[in-house]
């Protein structure tokens, strides 16, 4: 019995010997799959070495932005995408100065500044008004030296011509005929020559007799010549006052003392100033 028992066990020690020597020799190893499983995880290192350079970029890049982004407001989510106004650069070299609204280059004076006040300018004296009473002129006073003559007896022609105005209805010479006083006389006489010719006499109708007056007047070239038909009117309505309100003074002549008192009383002879835009002398 003992026997058996050892034939038996010497055979299944050579069976599973032989089944063992069977299995190693004819099973083949992979070599690669072996090697593959006792070498470390390649992408293990990989991955770690990886992450390793992008914590170290991020950590360099958060200084980069930390610098770089400092000072400046942050950019929140309503106005991510938007482009950012860059920063106005202070003015200096190879920037132009600032300019206003209309495109031109603000004054660098200071408004504060005081100015410096002009000097009035001085008006010119008048001296023709009040001149003919001051002077005592008369409608008949001749003209002597640079003195004018008639109302103007106390100023010259220079003065006239200063203080004429403007839109005188006398024309380029109102001046002139304002001094030399031919215009008043040739008047004055020829209305008294219609008067006393006519056998009405203070039935006369005076404004009828103005185109008379007028052609009378108008003998004299120069004085048809420098005198404008508005100008002459004037003159021709203070003979009309005078013939209508003087006729006895005047009758006999227009320079008579009673009748230039008469004509200056009765304003025929002041009206006229007004009337033709002449500086008046009263």
């Amino acid at each position: 019995m003992t026997c058996i028992r050892l034939i038996i066990s010497l055979a299944l020690v050579l069976g599973i010997g032989g089944l063992s020597t069977a299995c190693v020799s004819d099973v083949p190893i992979d070599n690669d799959r072996t090697a593959s499983a006792l070498k470390p995880d390649a992408g293990s290192d990989d991955d770690s070495e990886s992450d390793d350079d992008d914590d170290s970029a991020a950590v360099k890049d958060a200084g980069k932005a930390s610098v770089k982004d400092a000072g400046k407001a942050p950019v929140t989510v309503k106005d991510a995408g938007k482009t950012q106004p860059s920063e106005p650069s202070e003015p200096g070299e190879g920037n132009p100065p600032a300019t206003t609204d209309a495109g031109q280059t603000p004054s660098t004076t200071d408004p504060t500044e005081p100015t410096e006040p002009t000097e009035p300018t001085e008006p010119a004296m008048s001296v023709v008004p009040g001149s003919a009473p001051k002077a005592k002129c008369a409608a008949n006073t001749k003209a002597a030296g640079t003195m004018c003559g008639g109302y103007f007896c106390g100023v010259t022609q220079a003065q006239i011509e200063a203080e004429m105005p403007a839109d005188t209805l006398c024309g380029e010479s109102a001046s002139e005929g304002a001094c030399n006083n031919k215009l008043p006389q040739a008047v004055g006489d020829c209305a008294v020559k219609a008067v006393s010719g006519n056998p009405l006499g203070a039935a006369l109708d005076f404004d009828a007799l103005r185109p008379t007056v007028q052609k009378c007047v108008f003998m004299d070239a120069e004085l048809k010549a420098k005198t404008p038909q508005a100008c002459l009117n004037c003159f021709l309505d203070a003979a009309v006052c005078a013939g209508k309100n003087c006729i006895e003074e005047c009758i006999d002549d227009a320079n008579a003392p009673k009748c230039l008192k008469c004509r200056i009383d009765k304003k025929c002879d002041t009206k006229v100033f007004g009337c033709a835009k002449i500086v008046n002398p009263f």
